[in-house]
């Protein structure tokens, strides 16, 4: 059985790309990765004592919770205690809520919980977008001037909310902010405090220019130049196609990947790009000042350098790490300009590879979406390219798009089925609003009414979903004869109410008292939030 893709024209530059080149792969067989024991331990460390502190400031608890998120961590008290106080926050007024703590909590919801968040995270990008100045920077009240450093965590929201918050960012918005930063980079490549924009791409000299501002900076520039696809693209001629691929042309049809920007020329933004590229070359400098932030952003421009086929080279992790894990106290802190909580908190997004990690989370949405319009075909052999943690291309994973596999589902048992449900974890759901409620609803329609690899399937992706709605789908499949499925679903009830612990269901082969046992406690909490919820039987 072949299926033939719906259409599109050699889309998917990324996907290729990372047969090509693979995408975020260390420079050297030597280099230090977030996976070593040595990292690892300075990580676990930085955690116990973030674990016990919070910060006054929003900004400073979403930090924390984020360390935790992207430390694996994804049921931790913080993160849930982070969410609480962006819901109670009054986000109106600059003088209560700076644009640093506004663009980190935007980012953090994003990133953490983006489909029960969505409310809240339009509001936020709303708030954002209004402290936007003309001229497309962000700064303090009734200042004309843009400032690079809180510019630095609007964008990062914005790229955020576009990527995985299914909120819609004006192009406009972003060329803006992309042609302040243009207009504001010092001749030396880097960017200063408060940016002096003489209103033309010619280079004028910045004030307080500094290694710290000039990685924000950078790092701002590359997730703009992202939005607006922009970047480097790696040259596919020569990239080999993974076995299961074959490429179509579908004649009429116009890239996805082009350009968006119309104000901007694509290559001004690339000129920008490498002339930081230029100055911030590929090590690790400790800072006098604001070193933390420095090593936060320093970490995301890399990776987003990295992302758009740029130098690989691992040596700014490797000098940075051997810093950390110099400085790093006997209680898992590390001080800082700021504060200790910051400077921790800042150093540990370092050491786990925080944009990494959002990067390859975005390249898989990428995939998925870009599959469905890519004008390619998948063989029945449908085993593809899958993406670890690292960035690293595997052939373990599957690479279908959604609206096919339930299409496949619907269809009745298959051969494509029982692969799906025996190697996906879960399948990855479209980040368009309407898109994903109508693949979510598809889902629990199958939970009762599939096959039993259907039934794993859906029960697996809903189980991922943070979603009370799921709830009473996953107290039905607790009835599910296979123990496998009735497992899952106890797991995706713990990670919605967020009880780690759960109500008591062992793993392994739970017995029938067991599983009723569950189910009634379940339903108890399930009742107990919404006393007027419907129950399947």
């Amino acid at each position: 059985m072949r299926l033939q893709q719906l259409s599109g024209w050699r889309v998917l530059t990324v996907v290729i790309a990372l047969l090509g080149s693979v995408l975020l792969m260390p420079g050297t067989a030597s280099a230090v990765t977030p996976d070593d024991a040595k990292v690892k331990k300075c990580v676990a460390s930085a955690l116990k004592y973030l674990g016990g502190v919070a910060d006054s400031r929003l900004g400073g608890d979403c930090l924390i919770g984020l360390c935790f998120h992207k430390a694996g961590a994804e049921d931790h008290p913080k993160i849930t205690y982070a969410i609480k106080r962006c819901q109670e926050a009054s986000t109106g007024a600059q003088n209560i809520i700076d644009n640093y703590s506004l663009g980190i909590a935007l980012m953090f919801l994003c990133e953490v919980d983006p489909q029960n968040q969505h409310a809240l995270i339009e509001k936020l990008v709303k708030e954002v977008l209004s402290r936007q100045q003309p001229g497309g920077g962000w700064s303090y009240p009734n200042y004309k001037t843009g400032d690079t450093s809180q510019t630095q965590y609007a964008v990062l929201g914005l790229f955020m909310a576009k990527n995985f918050g299914g909120v819609e960012v004006p192009i406009e918005k972003v060329e803006d902010a992309c042609g302040w930063l243009m207009r504001t980079q010092d001749p030396t490549g880097g960017w200063g405090y408060q940016g002096v924009d003489a209103g033309s791409l010619v280079k004028v000299q910045q004030n307080l220019v500094s290694t710290t501002l000039s990685a924000s900076g950078s790092g701002s520039m590359y997730m703009l130049a992202d939005m607006l696809q922009v970047t480097k693209k790696v040259d596919l001629a020569n990239a080999p196609k993974a076995k299961a691929l074959q490429e179509i042309d579908v004649p009429g049809k116009k890239d996805p990947r082009a350009p968006l920007t119309v104000m901007l020329a694509p290559d001004d933004v690339k000129a920008t790009l490498a002339a930081a590229d230029r100055l911030m070359g590929t090590g690790f400098t400790p800072q006098v000042q604001w070193n933390h932030y420095y090593m936060y952003a320093l970490e995301r421009y890399h990776s987003f350098r990295e992302k758009s086929g740029g130098a690989r080279e691992n040596a700014w992790y490797d000098q940075g790490f051997d810093y950390l894990s110099k400085t790093q106290k006997g209680d898992g802190s590390w001080d800082g300009q700021d504060s200790p909580l910051i400077a921790t908190a800042l150093a540990t997004l370092f050491l786990v590879r925080s944009s990494q990690k959002t990067i390859v989370k975005q390249i898989k949405l990428q995939m998925g979406d870009g599959l469905a319009v890519a004008g390619m075909i998948l063989p029945k052999d449908i085993k593809n390219i899958a993406v670890n943690k690292e960035g690293k291309v595997v052939d373990e994973g599957l690479v279908i798009p959604t609206e096919q596999i339930l299409k496949l589902i619907n269809d009745g048992p298959s051969e494509e089925v029982a692969l799906l449900a025996e190697k996906r974890e879960a399948l990855e759901l479209s980040s368009n609003k309407s898109e994903r409620a109508s693949q979510i609803e598809s889902l629990r329609k199958i939970v009762g009414a599939g096959d039993f690899h259907a039934r794993r399937i859906a029960v697996t992706t809903l189980s991922k979903v943070r979603d009370l709605d799921n709830v009473p789908k996953l107290l039905f499949a607790l009835t599910d004869p296979d123990s496998a499925i009735v497992l899952q679903a106890d797991k995706g009830l713990r990670f919605i109410s967020r009880k780690v612990g759960g109500v008591g269901l062992p793993d392994g082969e739970p017995t029938t008292a067991q599983i009723q046992a569950a189910q009634a406690a379940w339903k108890d909490w399930y009742l107990s939030i919404r006393p007027n919820a419907e129950l399947l039987d």
